[in-house]
């Protein structure tokens, strides 16, 4: 009668919606320190815009959801379903945190990685091929088509 569990999608809805307000406020907040171009977006405006158009996403979902109402509602959160979630938005920051220092090159791979590996993909060798692969498109897609050059690593 009124009982909720995480898959009805109001409640999915709306942890999806948190979830991706956190990662653009955050995105949009780290990324303010990456440098800007004169033209264009840079490798600073680029995550700027992305995390921007997270936010606003976020809001409207909220916003519909919230809309549906939640009268006589009872949370059962299920740890294994919010595990993965919780952990790829830490890796998210994390990433966001790192890029200026390490890299476009040396942490996305990882980070596809790590995604694929905390929502059940367990070919070890497809995803690291498919991780390094789909960076390094990425990468050469925007540095050398849209001219916009993603952080470099300062370590080495």
């Amino acid at each position: 009668m009124g009982e909720l569990s995480v898959k009805d999608t109001r409640i999915s809805d709306l942890l999806a919606a948190i979830g991706t307000l956190i990662l653009g406020i955050g995105a949009f907040v780290l990324s303010s320190s990456l440098p800007t171009a004169k033209i264009g977006l840079g490798s600073g405006g680029f995550p700027r815009v992305i995390g921007f158009c997270l936010i606003l996403l976020g809001a409207i979902q909220m916003v519909f959801t919230c809309m549906k109402g939640f009268r006589n509602v009872q949370v059962q959160l299920d740890w294994a379903t919010i595990r993965p979630i919780a952990a790829t938005a830490a890796i998210a920051f994390l990433y966001v945190g790192l890029l200026r220092q390490a890299g476009f090159l040396l942490l996305t791979p990882l980070l596809l990685f790590s995604v694929m590996m905390l929502f059940g993909y367990r070919k070890y060798l497809s995803a690291a091929i498919i991780s390094i692969v789909t960076s390094v498109v990425i990468y050469v897609l925007f540095s050398k088509v849209f001219m916009i050059f993603l952080p470099e690593c300062r370590w080495f």
